[in-house]
């Protein structure tokens, strides 16, 4: 098969529509069993490691490989699957892959997930997929909005990809991101534009997103926050008294702020990225790409582009910005790379 840019968008496109029920299914039968907390504290669910066994089974068959061949940078491994004392984990992860139509034994099910978690070289120009099963499990957990996400780098370079959010409606309110309806999908590829995909024929209701041109004379302006973090930075404050705009606070984090952002919800998204820890690279792929070719400008928080070919983590970038140009140049346009 040759694998386009556009074609690599279409792939990961349907490929949602079969993750993304799957995620917002399962979602409500979460028990304590199902949880698990990683060594930085951080909770991974069985959800996340079968959506990731599922991302790679999709994947392979959508691309026709055999397995082992599949390039594929996810976020989870399969350690926390080891040993006897982990049966019941792996007994579960199983027996929700069997609904999807996938019978993988418990001795495999490591394996399948471990397809899926290469780490490539820093510089390497590597050819990979980016997936994050679960971005933003902590809101999965507490019954808020995630994402689900899936990007393809080519030599380097992010290429396309694709955002599901279960429970962000596809139209709505403009300025409440709450969960409920049928669920936005969004994808991108490079030189191609941006788009807004039907759930459940993604390639015949495919709809070209533009944005629109944002008006210096607004006094408001809808800046993504996190969930519970509505006071703006010192920084941001300022910038926005000194363009003269009012923000609005709306709270919509992970990946589900790029959607937010393509979908006229909010416009503006401002990280500054203070943490001494580099990003990884499925924290913002395929986000940066989608608003990127959307039209707005998107930088990091040091005001510099983004570089994807620094292995699983983005060890030059810290942060992001997206915003048209006419806001993004008086909020940003004095800061100089670093």
């Amino acid at each position: 098969m040759q694998l386009t840019d556009a074609k690599a968008m279409e792939i990961a496109l349907e490929i949602m529509t079969r993750t993304m029920p799957f995620f917002k299914r399962n979602r409500n039968s979460m028990t304590d069993q199902d949880l698990i907390v990683k060594p930085d504290g951080s909770p991974v669910t069985t959800r996340d490691l079968a959506g990731q066994a599922l991302y790679v089974l999709l994947l392979e068959r959508a691309l026709h490989l055999p397995p082992g061949e599949l390039q594929m940078c996810g976020e989870e491994t399969s350690e926390m699957l080891e040993g006897s004392g982990a049966s019941d984990l792996r007994m579960r992860v199983c027996e929700l892959l069997a609904v999807e139509g996938f019978r993988i034994s418990q001795s495999t099910i490591g394996s399948v997930i471990s397809r899926g978690s290469l780490r490539p070289e820093q510089g390497s120009g590597s050819t990979h997929w980016i997936c994050d099963p679960i971005d933003g499990t902590k809101r999965y957990l507490s019954g808020h909005v995630y994402s689900t996400c899936l990007a393809f780098v080519r030599k380097g370079a992010l290429v396309a990809g694709a955002i599901g959010v279960p429970d962000l409606p596809a139209t709505g309110a403009k300025e409440v991101i709450r969960p409920g309806g049928a669920g936005t999908l969004v994808g991108a590829y490079r030189g191609g534009g941006a788009f807004q995909a039907d759930g459940g024929n993604p390639l015949e209701h495919l709809t070209r997103l533009r944005v629109r041109p944002y008006s210096c004379d607004s006094p408001r302006v809808r800046v993504a926050r996190s969930l519970g973090n509505i006071p703006f930075g010192p920084r941001l404050k300022q910038s926005l008294e000194a363009a003269g705009v009012e923000g609005i606070p709306v709270q919509v984090d992970n990946q589900s702020k790029y959607a937010a952002l393509v979908t006229d919800r909010v416009d503006l998204i401002a990280q500054t990225g203070l943490s001494k820890d580099s990003p990884c690279s499925w924290d913002y792929a395929p986000g940066v790409l989608i608003a990127e070719e959307f039209g707005v400008v998107v930088k990091d928080g040091a005001n510099k582009p983004f570089d994807f070919d620094t292995g699983s983590r983005l060890l030059c970038n810290n942060g992001v910005r997206c915003a048209h140009s006419s806001l993004y140049d008086p909020l940003f346009s004095t800061d100089e790379p670093s």
